[in-house]
């Protein structure tokens, strides 16, 4: 009976590692330059959760999460989230206000952690596995402007590098541009189709990313996060 079991266990074991897809790195994915404005890229939504007191936007531990979107449904094609805002907190780099309180505040902020997830279906892959990563950089610099000593709107660019799982010599750069504040409140009113706020928030905002770059390359020398780090730095 032992001898038997030990049979069928070997077969079951078998017939599974038939179904296990071995990715061809030296392939996929495939390198290239993927953008919104070539088609070759959705654009996106995302949210970014107040995690922490005094649940405000730019305090650490805040939490972003964004996905792609058809305009019929969110993360078909990618997903970014987990990416939690240093304790360094967001950073003023930049102001300009009048006496009436109109103008502009820019903020650099860095984040820390978080992963990423690319469509097997896409052009950048074989159709048989999806890629998934770890962010090794993410950055958002950030312009808030100001009405009466009010913000009334919040524009962004994103940027981040991250390295696959399934093909560590493969690395992503992905840039998005336009990101705008669409709206901040409870969790309780974020609107449809807007990726979930993380962290159990009790508060948040929304973003549309209207476009931007993806970058794919192989064997990249300095873009690793201990460069990165360094890089990040500078800029404290």
């Amino acid at each position: 009976m032992r001898i038997l079991k030990t049979i069928l266990l070997s077969v079951l074991f078998l017939a599974a590692a038939s179904h296990i897809h071995a990715i061809d790195c030296d392939t996929y994915p495939v390198e290239g330059i993927y953008s919104t404005y070539t088609g070759t890229l959705m654009p996106g939504r995302a949210s970014e959760a107040f995690c922490n007191a005094p649940y405000i936007g730019g305090v650490p531990g805040n939490t972003q999460n964004a996905a792609s979107w058809n305009y019929v449904s969110l993360g078909t094609q990618w997903i970014a989230w987990g990416m939690a805002i240093d304790e360094y907190g967001a950073v003023e780099t930049g102001r300009s206000i009048d006496e009436f309180g109109d103008g502009w505040i820019t903020y650099r902020t860095c984040y820390d952690g978080g992963e990423f997830w690319l469509s097997k279906d896409h052009i950048w892959g074989d159709g048989a596995t999806d890629f998934t990563g770890d962010i090794d950089d993410y950055i958002v610099e950030a312009t808030v402007i100001l009405e009466g000593g009010v913000a009334v709107q919040v524009y962004s660019t994103v940027h981040f590098t991250g390295s696959f799982n399934e093909c560590p010599n493969a690395i992503i750069d992905y840039v998005l541009v336009n990101v705008a504040r669409i709206w901040s409140g409870d969790a309780a009113d974020l609107p449809a189709d807007y990726p979930l706020l993380l962290c159990g928030a009790p508060s948040g905002e929304a973003y549309t990313v209207c476009c931007g770059t993806l970058q794919i390359s192989r064997d990249i020398i300095g873009i690793g996060e201990d460069s990165w780090g360094a890089i990040k730095q500078l800029h404290r």
